[in-house]
Formats: C-alpha cells, sequence, structure tokens
C-alpha cells in the first residue's frame, strides 16, 4: 500500500470521527436544552401528647377513719368508715383516655397472739363475709376527654368506703379483739380511648 492511500484511509477515519463527534453534540445539546425546576423540602408531624396523671401518685397511701361494728348490733347491720378520695385522674393529654379499675383486696393485719387463740381458723376464715370494699366514682362515664386549647383539664375521681357487716355479736367482738387493722390495696389504668387525626 502507497503512502498516498495510507493518508487517503486516514482522512476518511477522521472526517468520519469528526461528523461522529459532531453529531454526539447535537444529541447531548438537545438532551439538556430544556427548562427543569427542581426543589426540595420537610415537614414536621407533631406527636399527640399522653399526658395523665394521679393525684396522689398511683403508689400513693390512703387514710380511713378507724371501723367499728354497727352499735344497734343487729345481724344485718352494717357500718361504713364513710368515702374517702382514692386518687383523682387528670387528662391534660391530646387524646381521650379511658380510666377502669379492678376489684379492690383486702387483707387483715392481726394483733399478736391471734394466730393461736382457740377459734383463730373459724373466726379469721370468715374475714371477707364481715369486711368488703365499695368503690365509687365522681363520674357517670369513665371515659377522660382530651384537653382542648380553652378548656379546663377533665378529671375523675375515685372513692372508696370500707364497710363491716355484722353477722353475730360473737364474731364482731372477736375482730374488735384480735383483728388490728385492714390493708386496702386498689389498681387502676387509664387508657388511650381516641386517636388523631380525627378523620
Amino acid at each position: 500500500m502507497e503512502k498516498s492511500d495510507k493518508k487517503r484511509i486516514l482522512t476518511r477515519v477522521l472526517i468520519v470521527i469528526a461528523a461522529l463527534t459532531l453529531l454526539s453534540c447535537c444529541f447531548l445539546g438537545s438532551t439538556f436544552a430544556r427548562y427543569v425546576t427542581s426543589a426540595g423540602g420537610s415537614g414536621t408531624v407533631g406527636v399527640a401528647k399522653w399526658d395523665v396523671s394521679v393525684t396522689p401518685s398511683a403508689s400513693g397511701s390512703y387514710t380511713f377513719s378507724k371501723l367499728s361494728p354497727d352499735k344497734d348490733g343487729t345481724n344485718s347491720g352494717s357500718h361504713s368508715t364513710g368515702t374517702v378520695d382514692i386518687l383523682t385522674v387528670t387528662n391534660n393529654g391530646d387524646v381521650d383516655a379511658t380510666v377502669s379499675y379492678g376489684t379492690p383486696t383486702i387483707k387483715p393485719n392481726w394483733r399478736s397472739g391471734a394466730s393461736s387463740e382457740e377459734k383463730y381458723e373459724e373466726y379469721s376464715g370468715q374475714f371477707e363475709n364481715v369486711f368488703s370494699v365499695k368503690v365509687t366514682n365522681s363520674a357517670t362515664d369513665l371515659t377522660l376527654s382530651a384537653k382542648t386549647a380553652e378548656g379546663a383539664a377533665d378529671t375523675l375521681t375515685l372513692k372508696a368506703e370500707v364497710i363491716w357487716t355484722t353477722t353475730s355479736d360473737v364474731l364482731d367482738t372477736w375482730y374488735g379483739q384480735w383483728l388490728e387493722s385492714i390493708t386496702v390495696s386498689f389498681s387502676f389504668s387509664a387508657v388511650q380511648a381516641s386517636e388523631l387525626p380525627t378523620t
């Protein structure tokens, strides 16, 4: 092959490369030659506040007055400590809350020497027939509404009374001698009852 043929081939190759380069520039130019608007942003989602408080605290202790049997001594008679405020539940949160409480438990605390008494097994076994606890609340509905921006917080007060029911004078007298005190235990819970958003 002569030198001139090589030059011609090289020239043709260079022309083809130049043409392809121009052609690709046209396509790239049209790809980027358009309007584009870009944007970004962020948003914030607030979390509904759960704010249910208890007064006194959930582990608080409550004081009842001393209790005796009914003074008339009738077998159907009963006598009560009177109602005592056990706790007040307040909802300062953003969602409703439903309050529920379990059946209170009562436990006898005997005076020293009670367990050695001849009638201890028989009489102490009747404890829950003689003593009981009644719980009431300050509202008909146990659901506390969420606090509104302008309104006061919704509250609920639980009350309780301890009752001594007479079954016989002998049993009343025995408890008066050997029962020192009664421990009353309560449990309650407050559970979410609405959601946000409401739709």
